[in-house]
């Protein structure tokens, strides 16, 4: 399994994320993994101590390591150091302060060297500054903050419900949990929680000793249940908001809390004991004793407004993510009230201060073919659809199944220089190679045995490495769509997913099984009946179906009513060529397939049936056949030498190039041919059956020559070889259609509402 993420060295992005996959906090981030490329679940138990982590990291050819809360617990804690101290790119992940807020930031905290005042203190432009101030007298008004509060209250009533007259002047303290990380390492002068408490009281005796007119409110934190024991201090209710405490206060004092950043954004004079983030020059003021929180408190300034404007918009714009979050109150081992995230849906996501575009569709597209070199119409159609997503602004990631292991590298170059913007491409090798035949032909006599064979998805057309493949892309990508080409690989789909599912069927498969029955003498072993069950099921299980074919749509629609059905023709850019003389051509006319049995009999028809009558009035009639269908055993060697077997070519625009007619003899199968599109889009003139121009608004003498017979198939090819201006007028009106109802442009709309958002998906913001 091969893999490529735009990055570092071979392009791969590779990331060591500390915990298991399946943890809470993995699970909550899951929409921002898409930015850190191919990922491993390591452990941070693994290397107790930091040991074997080195050795890890260049085995695994690692470029960064990310991990939640790096103090959450001693082992990623001496993980952190050891990374810190050997300078390895090191993103630790945790909730912001301000409200929904989160960083993936360089360190934890006060660790890092994103707060520091060469980084944000630098004048802002007056849009800039505009923006900042309308932030913040929003944060100001709202009632969002960083923990569930009460509803807010007014000042006078508050005051009075606390006891504090008209003349005291009030200092705010928020406390933090007493288990807290922030608190048992960033504390500075003051190792624990109950200190801090002692601290708040002394000082709370001394300014009423002296008479200064301070009085001290105390708010304990929302997730604590005991209420703290503290002499000489007023407590604030839990129910009371953060927001009104911080509007009525003349000062903050805090110990490492977030709080102290929302008391600058509120203008308050902030004073801080330990290691806070917030603590810089002109912001926030560091205090060691109570004598000194005494002195400062006489002396008071606000902070600098011009700072604080800095500060927070390098937050907002540099350091912090925001997302909306899904959580739940739940106690850890210990008994303590704690609040689970379990989702967050990022709205501006940044790592490392690079953003991450977070606003438009995600889509993860699935095929069992290879989109490019497109030398098929399944595979042509697929880079149409990938080309055209890309365009207008999705993250596209693809996996698709690779016919060779060996092939997987060169492939993966191939589809990079093909979409450079892609995400990310990993292929999965055919389950038909190397060591994995054995498995597969297991599988498919167990299929043939239960018959699993007739249904439309089953183990071998959907392997389980490419499900399991999937499974880790939905988790690392986190897409919001899901675009399965063919419907063949619905089981691929995780249980679990939750965004948009959408299937571009190509085909009907169930009319194909029919025609490949009735008309190729294959498939015989499939029951029809079984299939179109399955067909339907595997439908069901997609909210939009796309289809190639407008018969096809009304089929769907009456097979899925509770799906969204649009018709999507084949689109290709219009590429017109000029026009060419028989005497300038190599060839008259040739016709281009896949080895698909439907392209081996419509070439076997026109070798036999057709070239002898256009030979009888013109000997010198030049055809070329293009494909995998001139290798097949069903040609016979006797006809061959009617035609040039010209087999596959690695430019199939340069026989169009120096070819004057497209034919297409198709006479069975389902959907649109793309290759009587592509003709089109070329301004090559076309002559086909009824069966190859169906679903295209083809008329016949006017945008192609259509004829079901081989006496009116061979008199269309001739009429093009004699008449130049029947040869113009085919060419012109052909491209008019194309141009009508085939281009990128004339499908736009419908690929745009196949990428929206699910109806009712909301996004807030503050």
């Amino acid at each position: 399994m091969r893999s490529e993420t735009p990055g570092t060295r071979d392009g791969v992005i590779r990331t060591l994320a500390l915990g298991r996959p399946g943890s809470l906090f993995y699970r909550s981030i899951r929409s921002a993994m898409f930015a850190f490329g191919e990922v491993h679940y390591r452990s941070e138990r693994t290397f107790p101590m930091g040991l074997g982590l080195g050795t890890y990291l260049r085995r695994r050819k690692i470029d960064q390591v990310l991990m939640p809360n790096a103090y959450g617990n001693r082992w990623r804690l001496a993980c952190y150091r050891r990374l810190r101290a050997e300078g390895f790119p090191t993103i630790v992940c945790d909730r912001g302060a301000l409200p929904e807020a989160w960083f993936f930031d360089e360190g934890f905290l006060d660790d890092s060297d994103a707060y520091r005042p060469r980084r944000w203190d630098h004048a802002l432009t007056a849009e800039e500054r505009a923006d900042t101030q309308r932030y913040l007298s929003k944060l100001r008004d709202s009632h969002d903050a960083l923990e569930t509060q009460g509803r807010r209250t007014e000042p006078s009533h508050l005051r009075e419900r606390l006891g504090i007259s008209r003349h005291e002047r009030m200092l705010f303290v928020p406390l933090q949990r007493p288990h807290d990380t922030a608190v048992r390492y960033f504390g500075g002068p003051v190792s624990d929680h109950r200190r801090f408490e002692r601290f708040v009281q002394e000082l709370a005796r001394r300014t009423a000793d002296e008479s200064s007119g301070w009085r001290v409110v105390v708010k304990q934190h929302p997730l604590e249940e005991a209420v703290p024991d503290l002499d000489g201090v007023a407590l604030a209710a839990p129910s009371t908001h953060i927001h009104d405490l911080l509007e009525m206060a003349d000062a903050t004092l805090t110990l490492t809390s977030g709080v102290g950043l929302l008391s600058l954004a509120f203008g308050t004079p902030t004073l801080h004991l330990g290691r806070a983030f917030y603590g810089q020059p002109g912001l926030s003021q560091a205090v060691q004793t109570v004598a000194e929180a005494a002195q400062v408190l006489e002396r008071l300034s606000p902070p600098d407004a011009h700072k604080v404007e800095r500060f927070i918009h390098h937050l907002r714009t540099r350091v912090y993510s925001f997302g909306a979050c899904t959580t739940r109150l739940a106690r850890d081992a210990q008994g303590r009230r704690f609040r689970a995230t379990e989702r967050i849906d990022f709205r501006e996501l940044r790592v490392l201060g690079e953003a991450h575009q977070v606003d438009g569709a995600r889509v993860l597209v699935l095929s069992p073919v290879l989109p490019w070199p497109a030398d098929r119409g399944s595979a042509a159609r697929l880079d149409a659809m990938l080309t055209s997503i890309g365009q207008r602004g999705a993250r596209v990631v693809l996996c698709a199944i690779c016919p060779s292991g060996t092939e997987c590298d060169a492939a993966i170059a191939s589809l990079r220089a093909r979409y450079p913007g892609a995400s990310r491409i990993e292929l999965v090798a055919h389950p038909g190679q190397g060591h994995r035949r054995v498995a597969r032909e297991v599988r498919r006599v167990a299929a043939a045995l239960s018959g699993g064979l007739s249904d439309v998805a089953n183990l071998e057309t959907c392997p389980p490495a490419f499900r399991r493949r999937v499974a880790t892309l939905c988790s690392e990508f986190s897409p919001t769509h899901l675009l399965v080409n063919y419907a063949k690989l619905t089981p691929a789909i995780p249980a679990d997913f939750d965004g948009v599912t959408i299937v571009d069927t190509h085909d009907c498969q169930t009319r194909l099984v029919e025609e490949s029955q009735l008309h190729a003498g294959t498939r015989k072993h499939v029951s029809l009946a079984r299939h179109e069950r399955s067909e339907q099921m595997a439908l069901s299980r997609y909210e939009r179906i796309v289809a190639i074919h407008p018969q096809e749509a009304e089929t769907f629609a009456r097979w899925a009513p509770s799906a969204e059905v649009t018709f999507v023709p084949h689109f290709v850019e219009a590429s017109p060529l000029p026009t060419l003389s028989v005497e300038d051509a190599d060839y008259d006319a040739f016709f281009v397939g896949s080895g698909s049995s439907f392209n081996v009999l419509a070439l076997r028809w026109l070798l036999e049936h057709v070239l002898p009558r256009v030979r009888r009035e013109a000997p010198d009639y030049r055809f070329a056949a293009v494909g995998a269908m001139t290798t097949d055993v069903r040609i016979p060697e006797g006809l061959r030498s009617r035609a040039a077997m010209l087999g596959r070519v690695d430019d199939l625009d340069r026989i169009y190039r120096s070819t004057r007619v497209a034919a297409a003899p198709i006479r069975a199968g389902a959907g649109m041919k793309t290759k009587v599109v592509e003709a089109l889009a070329l301004r090559r003139p076309t002559v086909c059956t009824p069966v190859a121009a169906d679903g295209i608004a083809l008329r016949h003498g006017e945008s192609a020559w259509i004829a079901a017979d081989a006496p009116g198939f061979a008199r269309g090819l001739l009429a093009l070889h004699r008449d130049a201006e029947l040869w113009e007028r085919l060419a012109t009106g052909g491209f008019d259609v194309h141009a009508r109802d085939h281009t990128p442009a004339a499908v736009a709309a419908r690929i745009e509402a196949l990428i929206r958002p699910r109806a009712g998906a909301k996004r807030s913001a503050l």
